[in-house]
């Protein structure tokens, strides 16, 4: 069956081939791992700093422990303090309630339209209780105090503590230690130029003069874009917000939170972006009947239940993620002594969100199935692709249930892995379906429309139309 309905794409040419796989296969592979050990090297995300431990003088049950938080910068990102009590005997359990109160003042503002000094945090009282576990001197540590964005220079901290008369206590004296714990500043350095490179190479990939993609793909008539193009076109400029070009924003500026919002946002989007396109290419694979690569809707099937579902499912994933991470950084903001441990809403937001990933899990595992006998059937290059679309699969989900995705990675290595596993996911599809021009050669192998449909050197033979076609076996992004 002719298909005229796409542009000839790079993975298509014949002079790809086996060796161009094993290429491209080992420059995806080499940077990746680069990338990893660069990342595993890189410095510590979190650092921990404290005075040790303060024996504080109890008075009518109460004490109190006073600090001075300074040298803080920018480049600290967020900060949050927590407290672990002490005991000398450690022979048996003990538990206990603990009250707190807390107040902070922020001292020298890096925004000079704002006041030097503010208290922060008034007052602030919480009861917890309090576990020492049988032979450990140490009890569990706790949450006191924290703030989402750092925009003092100096933080005063007063805490005053009230125990039990039968707990905590030996002496007269209580024995606590106060730890601050910041974002590393060098590790701050070490995002920003991580997500710099990966901005600059995506609009090198889309803008490159004569061999960028967006370049490549305006000199071909936009009804001539395959499916597979479009979206990737749409998914290299959502890499570009994905990859934060705001973070110096929300590090150097006064709006902080609503650039952290804005992330949020853009990095949503993305997964969602990314989620939908695997369900329509697995759907375009089973509903498609020898299309050629994802040629534009001919009419065989209504865009609106082609894409409904999808849609909704994704948009719900969406919207729980977004409000996921929003809820948690507004929290932040209005309490800054918020955790998020013991909050139920946050709990079950979080059940919400598995479940509908568990539903898109279940979903796409139903289309692969059915497109099973397709995949089976799929030309090495394109096998390919589909490989590295399932360790890409498993890898965004892994980070979706463990919350990697969080604005605020818990290691470089797994910043740096995710960041380098999406963008050159893009990158490959860019580099497999970027136009392919006569200048780069032809098949000469059987095709629809002949032999006589290409000229001596490969390339289009004179007065044929820039439109090419498969040779009618495809159904997919991932064959011709």
């Amino acid at each position: 069956m002719e298909n005229t309905s796409h542009n000839y794409v790079r993975i298509e040419n014949a002079k790809f081939g086996n060796r161009g796989i094993v290429y491209t296969a080992t420059v995806f592979i080499l940077s990746f791992l680069i990338c990893v050990i660069i990342g595993a090297t890189g410095p510590a995300v979190l650092q921990i700093r404290n005075d040790g431990t303060s024996q504080l003088e109890v008075t009518n049950g109460e004490a109190v422990w006073n600090g001075v938080l300074e040298d803080m910068t920018p480049l600290n990102q967020l900060f949050w303090l927590t407290t672990k009590i002490y005991r000398d005997d450690s022979t048996s359990e003990e538990v206990g309630t603990l009250e707190t109160w807390v107040n902070v003042t922020g001292i020298s503002s890096f925004d000079k339209s704002e006041a030097s000094e503010k208290n922060l945090v008034d007052n602030k009282m919480s009861s917890r209780t309090v576990r020492c576990k049988a032979g450990s001197l140490g009890c569990n540590e706790f949450y006191i105090f924290g703030e989402p964005t750092v925009r003092y220079e100096q933080y005063n901290v007063h805490i005053k503590f009230r125990v039990d008369a039968d707990h905590f206590t030996e002496s007269g004296t209580l024995r606590v230690r106060v730890d601050l714990h910041t974002v590393n500043s060098e590790y701050s350095k070490f995002e920003l130029g991580w997500k710099w490179f990966f901005i600059l190479t995506t609009l090198v990939v889309l803008f490159l003069p004569q061999e960028g993609f967006l370049i490549k793909l305006v000199g071909v008539p936009y009804r001539l874009w395959s499916f597979e193009q479009t979206w990737v076109l749409t998914l290299l400029i959502a890499l570009i917000f994905f990859n934060d070009p705001f973070f110096a924003a929300q590090l150097y500026t006064k709006h902080a939170d609503s650039m952290a919002i804005l992330y949020i946002f853009f990095t949503a989007s993305f997964i969602g972006i990314v989620l939908v396109f695997w369900l329509c290419v697995l759907d375009e694979m089973r509903s498609t009947d020898a299309a050629g690569v994802g040629g534009r809707d001919s009419g065989r099937r209504s865009p609106v239940t082609f894409y409904t579902p999808k849609l909704v499912l994704v948009t719900l994933i969406w919207t729980i993620l977004m409000s996921t991470y929003a809820y948690v950084r507004t929290e932040r903001r209005g309490d800054p002594t918020y955790e998020g441990t013991d909050d139920w809403v946050l709990r079950d937001i979080e059940i919400v969100l598995v479940t509908f990933l568990l539903v898109y899990c279940v979903y796409l595992f139903s289309l692969l199935v059915l497109s099973f006998s397709r995949i089976v059937a799929l030309s090495p290059p394109f096998k390919f692709l589909f490989s590295v679309t399932v360790f890409v699969f498993a890898t965004v989900m892994t980070g979706l249930f463990a919350g990697y995705f969080y604005p605020l990675a818990t290691s470089a290595v797994i910043f740096l892995s995710f960041y380098a596993i999406m963008n050159f996911y893009v990158w490959t599809l860019a580099f497999a379906y970027a136009p392919l021009g006569t200048d780069e050669g032809y098949s000469k192998g059987p095709t629809a429309f002949g032999e006589d449909y290409f000229d001596e050197r490969g390339g289009l033979a004179e007065g044929q139309d820039v439109m090419m076609v498969g040779d009618g076996r495809s159904d997919s992004m991932f064959e011709v």
